[in-house]
């Protein structure tokens, strides 16, 4: 097959450059029309769709989507799943035509979710586009302590790293140390999302690698999701499916969800995992200023005396300039050296704060498919893992009454409002605030901190100084804060 594949409307075209593709779905995640369809290992485009408003085209973070203005024959591939079929799929006997729930999407949320339900006595499958649970790997891995401990009980085979403290480097690069709310991990997540999946094996559900979910429509009785596996396709019915499938989800817009972010509210990221690196293993670093990451920040998270995670994160407002690639390498470059390069890892986080609506009938959202990670920080795997439980308990009961309407699910919406979901709200008002902030802000910032004694230089005191002028934002970030020491 060609390197190059493309959608063809009215003289114009998105080419599709396959050997830089990671298949990351970022592009998924922007499309406003729904017009990228992303599978194992390719990605169509599909040219009665796409109105070519170039929004893929500048947050690939590997720019493997190009504008061509004359295409050629060698450049058009017919849609449809690529892959080519297995003969010997030892499984496909073993998968029936019906379950309670189907959880597309084999992160943590959907693993947990599945798990939960499964518990709880709801017949559950879990399907997974990738070869492996846990990977490929599209997170910098930092949890806090203390709330995964309130989740599961922290195993030492998927701790890298404990964190203690905080750095901050302003543009100007000086080194501000910040206590943190709590100490933290770096998880490794390969390890840590296996286990989450055996956990939901052994609750009792079925899983599926390799498998992509295709469509989805609404039967008598239920709905009917259809999955591909290894070039052959299966019809699944069900009575409720839950969307994990990241911030490329297309579960929610097949339910008549709005899920399209838009680039101000996606941060397109990029990390390098290195090895040969100096860093001081008990300290995550945090580095803002518009030459370095614009929008957003780099990081550095160790994951041992000489293994770093070195990632930056770029507003999509930014990322037609430059790609996240680009402000990494000239990071790395200036700070590592030496390094080795371990792994490449690129995606894309929703900071919007979340969606107006997560559920629908019969249909309901968690992780970054329903845009529920920090919108200030980007993390997402507590908030995730706290979503999945109540979406994975929800569920549960909606299959024991018998109704699964999307009045009966919003109770699942409802407890994530009071839990997270009102808190993420005011966050991303703080996180618009920062984003304002320019460099000599962020500069005079670490001065006034630099004045103040270690034990307070607290986050609280971060954004207190940053936003003096801003009193309602403080409001906001206040409340933030205090929520997050209560937790």
């Amino acid at each position: 097959m060609s390197d190059e594949t493309a959608a063809v409307r009215r003289g114009m075209m998105i080419g599709h450059i396959r050997n830089r593709c990671d298949f990351c779905g970022v592009c998924v995640g922007v499309c406003p029309t729904d017009a990228i369809v992303l599978f194992e290992s390719d990605l169509r485009i599909e040219g009665d769709s796409c109105t070519k408003c170039a929004r893929c085209i500048h947050v690939c973070p590997y720019k493997a989507l190009t504008e061509l203005s004359e295409p050629t024959p060698s450049e058009i591939c017919n849609p449809g799943v690529l892959s080519v079929p297995d003969p010997l799929d030892p499984l496909s006997g073993t998968i029936r035509d019906y379950y309670d729930i189907v959880v597309i999407g084999g992160g943590p949320a959907g693993s947990y979710a599945a798990k939960i339900a499964a518990e709880k006595g709801a017949d559950v499958l879990l399907v997974e586009k990738d070869t492996q649970i846990g990977l490929p790997l599209r997170c910098a891995e930092g949890v806090g302590a203390d709330e995964l401990r309130q989740i599961f009980d922290p195993d030492p085979r998927w701790i890298a790293n404990q964190i203690k403290r905080l750095k901050f480097f302003p543009p100007d690069g000086r080194e501000v140390e910040i206590m943190p709310d709590e100490p933290g991990y770096i998880l490794d997540r390969r390890v840590f999302d296996e286990e989450i999946a055996i956990q939901a094996a052994r609750a009792g559900a079925s899983i599926l690698l390799r498998t992509t979910a295709t469509g989805l429509s609404h039967q008598k009785g239920g709905l009917e999701v259809t999955i591909s596996r290894l070039g052959r396709q299966y019809k699944i019915r069900t009575m409720l499916v839950i969307g994990a499938d990241g911030v490329e989800s297309r579960v929610g817009r097949w339910a008549g969800i709005k899920t399209a972010c838009s680039p101000h509210d996606i941060e397109v990221c990029a990390q390098y995992t290195l090895g040969n690196v100096e860093v001081e293993p008990a300290y995550c670093q945090f580095h803002f200023g518009r030459d370095v990451a614009p929008g957003g920040y780099a990081w550095v998270f160790p994951k041992g005396r000489s293994v770093a995670n070195v990632g930056v994160g770029v507003s999509g407002d930014f990322s037609s300039h430059h790609s996240p690639l680009f402000y990494l390498n000239r990071f790395v470059e200036r700070y590592f050296p030496s390094s080795s390069l371990l792994r490449v890892t690129a995606g894309a986080v929703p900071c919007s704060g979340g969606l107006e609506r997560i559920v629908a009938d019969g249909v309901m959202l968690v992780g970054d498919a329903a845009h529920q990670a920090d919108p200030i920080t980007g993390g997402g795997i507590i908030s995730a893992l706290k979503a999945a439980k109540i979406a994975g308990e929800v569920a549960a009961q909606a299959i024991s009454s018998g109704d699964t309407s999307a009045r009966f699910l919003r109770e699942y919406q409802d407890q994530w409002d009071r839990l997270l979901g009102k808190l993420n709200r005011r966050a991303y008002r703080v996180k618009e605030a920062v984003f304002r902030l320019g460099d000599e802000r962020l500069n005079w910032t670490a001065k006034r901190l630099e004045g103040l004694r270690p034990e307070k230089r607290t986050l609280s005191k971060v954004f207190q100084i940053a936003l003096f002028d801003q009193p309602r934002v403080l409001v906001d970030a206040a409340a933030m804060m205090l929520r997050i020491k209560r937790r």
